[in-house]
């Protein structure tokens, strides 16, 4: 949408659903699993085919005047949910939060004794307690969560930002069982 107020729907070509754990729509503007039911599919067609992907739909008329469905930004993956001392948050919340302002990070999540999620975030040893504090201020008003703050060299970040034979960053390292 040229208003930047989401992806307009052609109802024409596709079809989609916001659905909940259980298969069933969300409500307007809810967070979801999109499912998409394309119509020029002829040689395979996909029913009610489950993304993986998390976002809201929107069904309000557009700012710029049309009134068909929108699609908002992805705001996470379905596999990839982080529930971090009562609150549920996604890699791509936190990099939409850091990206501003900082590239040299790791977004890790492992399992803790009880076997709840554990989130740390690595960042380089070359900021100072201050920069750190305000990093935690950040993330607390744009995803309400605090994690765990970390430093470690920048050549080590770097090192696992980047593993031996990738160009694409890999920010986000899941180890949990």
């Amino acid at each position: 949408c040229e208003a930047g107020a989401g992806g307009h729907e052609i109802p024409e070509l596709i079809y989609t659903e916001i659905l909940d754990e259980e298969g069933l729509s969300v409500t307007p503007g809810e967070l979801g699993e999109i499912t998409v039911t394309p119509f020029g599919q002829e040689a395979m067609p996909l029913l009610r085919y489950r993304t993986g992907d998390l976002a809201r739909l929107h069904v309000e008329k557009c700012i710029c005047g049309r009134s068909t469905r929108r699609l908002g930004p992805i705001e996470g993956r379905k596999h990839q949910m982080i529930k971090w001392k009562g609150t549920t948050v996604y890699p791509q919340q936190i990099e939409n939060a850091l990206n501003t302002k900082y590239v040299n990070y790791l977004i890790k999540v492992s399992t803790d004794d009880l076997g709840l999620d554990k989130l740390t975030i690595v960042f380089s040893d070359q900021l100072s307690l201050g920069e750190l504090e305000e990093i935690a201020l950040l993330l607390a008003q744009k995803i309400r969560v605090k994690p765990i703050m970390e430093q470690a060299s920048i050549d080590h970040i770097r090192k696992e930002l980047f593993p031996s034979g990738s160009r694409k960053p890999k920010r986000f390292i899941d180890s949990r069982i």
